[in-house]
Order: C-alpha cells, then sequence, then structure tokens
C-alpha cells in the first residue's frame, strides 16, 4: 500500500515537457506500506516442508522474493502513468504497453487459470465463514496479521492450514495490502478446498486488485494505493531499456532484484533529464509474449480439432467408418536456429539410438509425442546425482543414456536446484510441469495431476496422428473415452467402451463389495456427464451412454495395498488398456515401476510437443560435466538437511516426552489433591458425625438424669 502525506510539502506536482512528452515528478511524497522485509524474515525461516507447501499451491516463485525493501521514489510516476480502464502503462514518447495477467505470471510465477477467477466473499455476507475465522484466532473484530505470522510460525511441518494462511499472509502483506497490519478476508472462499488453491487465475487476481486501488486513488475516495505497485516497477524495469540495456528474462522477474539494484537503477534514472528515458525493448519481452499467444492460438486449434474427433459422427466406434481421414494435427514449424542447435548437438553426442525397445518406446511413436532426437544407447558410466536413480542404479543402466541423464537431472530432490519453479515440460500457456512437480515421479512420492495431465495430451497426440483413425480420447475419446480420476489421493480410470457398451473401471486396488457399489455410483454420474457433454454437441449415441452399466476390469496386479505408485498403474492402464484386460509383468515388481517413473519423466521432457525441451536440454549439457562435483555437494546438503531433521524430531520427541512427564506429574497433583479433598471431607463427616453421636449420648443422660 502507498499513501499520500498529509503535510502540504508531501504533494506530489507532475509537470510535463511538451517537447519529449516526458513526465517528471517534481516532488515524491508516497509513503509505501506494501513492504517485503516482514515477509521475508519469515520465509527465511522456512523448513523444507514449508517450502514444499507453498510450491504445492503454486506460490512458489514468492520464495525466490529478495527485496528488503521497497523503494518508493518513482511510485507516484507510475501511479499516475497507468491507465486503470485500459490496463495501459504510459511512458511518453509515444512509449507504451498493456500489463496483462501473463505479465503478472511473469513477475510473481502465480498460478494463472483464464478459466477460473478467485472467488471473494460478500462484503455483508459470508458471515459464518468470516466468523470461523476469527474464532481461530480468538478475536472478535479484525485479525492482527502478527497473529497469523505466529502462527505460520509454529506450523513447521506445512499442510493445509499453512497454505492458507500463507496466502492470507501475502496477499495482506505484500501482493494487495491493506492498512493496519490486518488479515484480508476477501477471498478465504477460495482457500476453503486447499487442493484447488492453485487452479485460480490469481495472477488476474493481483493486477484487478491493483487497478481498483489506483482507480478509487485517483478518483479522490481513498488517500492510499492499496495494491502492489511493485509489479509496475518491475515491468517498466523490463520493457525499458535504459542506457540500451535489456534485464534478464528468466521467470520469475521478481528474482533478479535486490534492494541495492532497484536503488541504483532509480538513481541513474533520476539522474537523467526524467524518468521514462530509455527505448523500449520490443526484441526480448515483447517478441516472446508474442510468440506465447500465437503458440497459444495454434494449440487452441489443435485442442477443438481432437475434441471434433471425439465427437465425429464419421470415425469408426461411434458411426459410420470413413476412408478419408486427415489428421488435424498440423506440422510443426521449422525450429529456430538455437532449437536447431542444440537438437544437432544432442544427436551427434548421444549417436544412434536403434535397437532399444520399450512399451513407451513403441508406443509414443506419432506426431509430437515422439522424441524425434537420438536418445543413445543403454549404458552403466551415468554419474547419478539423484538420491532416487541412485537407490535404483543396477536397473537404470537399462535405459538409453540420454533418458538416465534427463530423468537424474530433472528428479534431484535438492532446495538449491535451478530446476525449482522453472518449467521442465511446456505445452501451452495453461499446460506445463514445473520442476517441482515433476520430482514428483521420484520413488516413493504420490504423483502431481499436472503430470497425468500431460500424460492424457501426450497421448491424444500420438492417437490423432495416427495413420488410421484415432481409437481414444484422454480427458485431462474416439471408441473409448479414458477419465483418470483423483480421490483422497488415488489415481484410478474410468473407460467409457462404446463398443462394449460399458463404462469399464480400472484400478490397482482391490475393493470389498461395498465399495465397488459406491464406485457404481460415481460411474452413473460420469455417465449423466459425459452423455450430456455429447448430447450438446448433437452426438447420435449420446442417450445411450445412460444405459452403460459399470464393469471392473480385472488384472493380475491388483492388491489390497495402498501404495503412492497409483499414479504409474493409471499411466499405464492409459497407455496399454484396449478394452479388456491385459498382461504386464513389469507392473508387478517395484524396481520396475521405479524404472516407469523415470521413463515418463524423460518421455515428457523429451516429446517433440514439449516446446521447453531445448532449454532443459541446454541446461543439461552445463550440467554434466558438473556431476561429480554437484553429487557430493547435494550428498553434503542432504546429509546436513537429515541431520537437521533428525535432530528436529529428537527435539519435538523431547518435547513431547517432557509434556507427557508434565501432564503426568499435573495429572498426579490433580490426583493427590482430589484425594486431600475426599480425605478431609470424609474427615470433616466423621468429626461431625463423632459430634453427633456425642451431643445424642449427652442428651440421653440428661434425660436420664431427670427421669431419675
Amino acid at each position: 500500500m502507498i499513501a499520500i502525506g498529509k503535510s502540504k510539502a508531501a504533494e506530489t506536482n507532475v509537470t510535463v515537457d511538451s517537447d519529449s512528452d516526458c513526465v517528471e515528478i517534481v516532488d515524491r511524497g508516497l509513503v509505501n506500506r506494501s513492504r517485503a522485509c516482514n515477509l521475508l524474515k519469515i520465509m527465511e525461516n522456512f523448513t523444507d516442508d514449508q517450502k514444499k507447501s507453498v510450491r504445492e499451491i503454486g506460490f512458489g516463485g514468492m520464495l525466490k522474493v529478495c527485496l528488503q525493501r521497497t523503494e518508493q521514489h518513482m511510485f507516484p510516476w507510475f501511479v499516475e502513468n497507468f491507465d486503470y480502464s485500459s490496463w495501459m502503462f504510459n511512458i511518453g514518447g509515444g512509449k507504451q504497453f498493456v500489463i496483462t495477467p501473463y505479465d503478472v505470471y511473469d513477475v510473481f510465477c502465480l498460478p494463472l487459470n483464464p478459466s477460473k477467477d478467485v472467488v471473494e466473499t460478500l462484503r455483508m455476507g459470508d458471515n459464518v465463514l468470516k466468523s470461523e475465522w476469527r474464532d481461530h484466532f480468538g478475536v472478535s473484530g479484525n485479525i492482527p496479521l502478527r497473529l497469523v505470522e505466529d502462527k505460520i510460525k509454529d506450523l513447521k511441518r506445512g499442510g493445509d492450514e499453512f497454505k492458507r494462511l500463507f496466502v492470507v499472509l501475502v496477499f495482506s502483506t505484500f501482493l494487495a495490502p491493506i492498512a493496519n497490519r490486518t488479515a484480508d478476508l476477501r477471498f478465504i472462499k477460495s482457500l476453503v478446498n486447499v487442493n484447488e488453491i492453485r487452479s485460480f487465475n490469481w495472477c488476474k487476481y493481483v493486477l484487478e486488485r491493483l487497478c481498483e486501488a489506483v482507480k478509487n486513488y485517483k478518483k479522490g475516495e481513498q488517500q492510499s494505493v492499496s495494491g502492489c505497485v511493485l509489479l509496475l516497477e518491475i515491468l517498466y524495469f523490463h520493457r525499458l531499456k535504459f542506457r540500451d540495456i535489456a534485464e534478464s528474462s528468466t521467470l520469475p522477474l521478481i528474482q533478479h532484484w535486490t534492494t541495492l539494484k532497484v536503488r541504483d537503477r532509480i538513481k541513474m534514472e533520476r539522474e537523467a533529464k526524467c524518468f521514462g528515458s530509455g527505448i523500449l525493448d520490443e526484441e526480448t519481452y515483447p517478441s516472446i509474449h508474442n510468440a506465447l499467444m500465437e503458440m497459444k492460438q495454434d494449440i487452441e486449434c489443435r485442442v477443438e480439432a481432437v475434441k471434433d474427433l471425439a465427437v465425429s459422427k464419421n470415425t469408426r466406434g461411434l458411426g459410420n467408418s470413413s476412408s478419408d481421414f486427415v489428421s488435424p494435427v498440423v506440422d510443426p514449424p521449422n525450429p529456430n536456429a538455437i532449437v536447431s542447435g542444440i537438437v544437432n548437438e544432442i544427436n551427434s553426442l548421444y549417436g544412434d539410438s536403434s535397437g532399444y525397445e520399450s512399451m513407451f518406446q513403441s508406443t509414443l511413436v506419432n506426431g509430437q509425442a515422439r522424441c524425434s532426437i537420438s536418445i543413445g544407447q543403454p549404458c552403466d558410466d551415468v554419474v547419478y546425482v539423484s538420491a532416487f536413480m541412485r537407490s535404483n542404479r543396477a536397473i537404470m543402466k537399462s535405459l538409453p543414456r540420454l533418458h538416465q541423464e534427463i530423468a537424474d537431472f530433472c528428479l534431484v530432490d535438492d532446495d538449491e536446484s535451478p530446476l525449482l519453479g522453472v518449467d521442465l515440460v511446456w505445452y501451452d500457456l495453461n499446460h506445463s510441469i514445473p520442476g517441482d512437480e515433476l520430482l514428483s515421479l521420484q520413488g516413493g512420492e504420490h504423483i502431481y495431476q499436472s503430470v497425468l495431465e500431460h500424460w492424457a495430451i501426450l497421448l491424444n497426440l500420438n492417437q490423432a496422428a495416427t495413420s488410421v483413425k484415432p481409437q481414444k480420447f484422454y480427458f485431462g475419446v474416439e471408441q473409448s473415452v479414458f477419465i483418470p480420476m483423483l480421490i483422497s489421493k488415488h489415481y484410478f480410470l474410468f473407460v467409457c467402451n462404446f463398443e462394449k457398451k460399458t463404462i469399464q473401471f480400472l484400478d490397482n486396488r482391490v475393493y470389498e463389495e461395498k465399495d465397488i457399489d459406491q464406485f457404481c455410483k460415481v460411474s452413473d454420474v460420469l455417465a449423466d456427464m459425459l452423455s450430456t457433454f455429447l448430447d450438446i454437441r448433437c452426438h447420435p449415441n449420446a442417450s445411450n451412454i445412460l444405459e452403460f452399466q459399470m464393469e471392473v476390469v480385472n488384472f493380475d496386479w491388483k492388491s489390497s495395498t495402498e501404495t503412492n505408485d497409483c499414479g504409474v498403474y493409471a499411466m499405464i492402464h492409459m497407455l496399454l488398456f484396449e478394452g479388456s484386460s491385459f498382461t504386464c509383468e513389469d507392473l508387478k515388481r517395484v524396481k520396475k515401476r521405479a524404472l516407469m517413473r523415470a521413463q515418463i519423466c524423460a518421455t515428457l521432457v523429451l516429446m517433440d510437443a514439449n516446446s521447453a525441451r531445448s532449454d532443459v536440454l541446454t541446461r543439461l549439457q552445463e550440467f554434466n560435466p558438473q556431476r561429480g562435483a554437484i553429487q557430493k555437494e547435494v550428498a553434503r546438503r542432504k546429509k546436513i538437511k537429515d541431520q537437521e531433521r533428525k535432530k528436529q524430531e529428537e527435539e519435538e520427541n523431547a518435547d513431547k516426552r517432557k509434556k507427557v512427564k508434565e501432564d503426568k506429574v499435573e495429572k498426579s497433583k490433580q490426583q493427590q489433591n482430589k484425594e486431600n479433598v475426599e480425605k478431609k471431607g470424609r474427615n470433616l463427616r466423621s468429626v461431625k458425625l463423632r459430634k453427633q453421636a456425642s451431643k445424642r449420648r449427652r442428651m440421653q443422660m440428661l434425660r436420664k438424669g431427670r427421669n431419675q
């Protein structure tokens, strides 16, 4: 938040040079309340579990903020030149550009889902939800941020509560700060389901909150600007080549700016004639943005084409056959010189890969689903850095060299890995897998949903480019519709089989009859939804789906034991299932499933459709010569990390034992006090009874004396 000082001397005056159209700030009186210092102090002490929780909700870019202090000298000029209605930033001299949610993503790498806006609470409603938050902190009014900060510090293991509180803290202090250091509850409806936090368009929300704040300030409705004005500053620094210097464009952009660097840049600009003196960079940043837009449009055309295939009346399995089928996937444009160069280098370095066979290699052979570059031959001389590859060394040697190197490079679980937050698989603006999510393919981990979504995209690309008509369509089909499901961290698969007229249930788990009944209910709901989906598109068999019964498909690897490999089973089912049970001995063995994880990782990264492949391969070539040294450093950090975790667990166990002992002592004291009270009560009753007995005896003696 930024606020105008109350004194007359603090007012901001703006003058315009009519010759150059430059805007110069004569007096700067804005006070910046949006400071990252408190946020950074908290984040610098985050445990590994807390950092992992931040990345799981898609806010990993915030961990790379390094601005201890926000310089405010240019803020009045930014606010003056930003149009909240058109999102246009006018630098002056005919230089201007539009700021979009994609720009917010570039700066902070927050979740960006154009189809799902952040849901706000009603101003005079949602009182129950607001009250729950206030009751949780034991307050009746606004929640002080210090309570949120203290709670976050206590939640060392991360978790759902930590994730919610972190989003509230980040927005209340940095992305959309409010006055008086209190928690912002405007968006808590979007935090109810923690698993959906990363599915909202937080980038658009940050921009809209900034526009709202600038609007209220310019109309005189507020004496402050609550919003992330720092966003304007970072974008200005990157869009304007001051002294003909282009800033680094690696994401998130915020990571390139320290307090000292910002201060030096502002100092140089203040020494110039006016702010905005420089060349608008129309090569680095805008060209990247335009390229992404063109690629997005191309991808959307392809997706629509694949969807049309799924509901076409003239494709085998859904209607009459046709012999004039044309693949909807257009040939990709020729790669640029950089991509071509790294591909040629890889081909010459790894040589011929003929002779190597696997279920992935033999199935994924069409269009952009295949890998057109050389992957080499199986070898045993790759130095593994990742703990996952080292622990499965014997079986990983059966993979081609490039697969080994890619899987090992991408699955290094280290806090200082340069791949954390970097997109290793990039299909379009809405579909990508950052390094920390691809890391879930290491053994023993629950596989992220984004991995399965891209696996479905890969299989759709493979089907769409077949020489015959596509027989399958994967949601997230032709003769079969494949629908992966995720419930309570367990993956399974429903397949709508138009040929058999059934909804087939594929799972690696064995269930009791009562559980199967529940899945039948899910199948009925799914059939209704799919029927509606096809009916809207006038499909002739839409109503028939409602009559499809669920069929449980049996496999000889099914077990009643829970396993984090459920994602592996689901992806192999999607790859190999053709309408009936099949055999796959590798799925029965733990080590073979670990091998499949590595193969899936390498397959997703190396497929031709991955726009980030050339960047990953370039990083790999820089990584390979240093494998030995990096392996030792990673092992050293892991040892320190394990020691710290062990120490933390010992301290927690000691605290628990101490608490148990204290509780035992307290309970013993309470019991003793209770016994003492009861004993005292018994004594008092005994004394009272004795007194009563003595009194009765005296009365009896008195009556006896009178009678005599």
